[in-house]
């Protein structure tokens, strides 16, 4: 099938539908760069970016298909590597813009009911219960579209990695911007992909977690005893008690860590998948990209 301007677009469920082959067709070897991806994580700030380059690599393999000229995993991680730096510096403007633009619209929020509440209050409107349900519903009201109001700009911002790690040209300030024309018209679809998306994993997550629970049980248990035999032995030569206490606890925090990474990586590829697809769906209307879905070979 080959999607050229003026063709449908794709709707929620081809998206999915391709996002989901493609997870289970090219499970292992995606695992594996999302394992990889994830066991930077714990190395700060170039383990991040290493960790941003990984899941970019992830993207433009999806892409790559969608395309028709498929790459191997190293052919696409050698060209995200490149962007390590730009991918990292683009998530933490994603992140900040994200907060400062909650921070205004919460305030907002605050602005609309805070003064109503004030001025009721010196009415003595409170006495009257039916005045209380009212300024209640209009809280729940100014709460839901500040919600919806901040979604919406997100979701908006939500494709800036991929013009880094698919488009020549395109630096960590212009990735945001670049997101928002690909987004135009798009967001009730992309928020539609993600919410079901979700809902699709649900009976994966499941048995996963299940497992990783039990993962956890062992590695508390093994932490522990490490942790012990360290404090007893640092304890000994430094004689100093912070210095026990951070060696106990440090095997610990691993053992709370490491199977949230673990469930992270494993459906990390999944979500790649989605917004790859998102990506290439909204080149291919907007600027005459062809769509290629893949065959189980490629």
């Amino acid at each position: 099938m080959v999607l050229r301007v003026g063709s449908p677009p794709l709707n929620v469920g081809n998206i999915l539908t391709f996002s989901l082959q493609v997870y289970r067709w090219h499970f292992w070897r995606y695992l594996w760069l999302s394992l990889r991806a994830y066991a930077w994580v714990l190395v700060p700030v170039y383990g991040w970016a290493k960790y941003s380059a990984l899941m970019g690599a992830l993207s433009r393999l999806v892409v790559q298909q969608l395309r028709g000229v498929p790459e191997t995993p190293e052919q696409a991680v050698t060209v995200a590597d490149q962007k390590k730096w730009g991918l990292l510096g683009a998530g933490m403007l994603y992140g900040l813009v994200s907060a400062l633009m909650l921070g205004v619209m919460g305030g907002v929020g605050l602005l609309l009911t805070v003064p109503l509440a004030l001025w009721w209050e010196r009415q003595g409107a409170w006495e009257n219960p039916w005045m209380g349900l009212g300024f209640g519903l209009w809280v729940l009201v100014v709460a839901v579209g500040v919600l919806v109001g901040w979604t919406w700009l997100v979701f908006r911002w939500l494709l800036y990695p991929l013009p880094l790690v698919m488009e020549t040209g395109v630096g960590p300030l212009r990735s945001l911007p670049r997101s928002w024309q690909l987004t135009q018209g798009s967001v009730v679809k992309i928020q539609l992909v993600t919410f079901i998306g979700g809902l699709l994993l649900l009976p994966f997550q499941f048995p996963v977690q299940m497992v990783m629970n039990m993962v956890q049980m062992i590695l508390l248990f093994f932490a522990t005893l490490i942790g012990t035999i360290i404090t007893i032995i640092l304890g000994a030569i430094v004689e100093e008690p912070a210095v026990a206490g951070v060696a106990f606890f440090v095997p610990l925090l691993l053992a709370f860590v490491m199977p949230a990474l673990l469930v992270g990586a494993v459906f990390a590829p999944y979500w790649q998948a989605v917004l790859a697809a998102l990506y290439h769906e909204s080149q291919c209307q907007r600027e005459g990209w062809g769509l290629v879905l893949p065959s189980h070979d490629l």
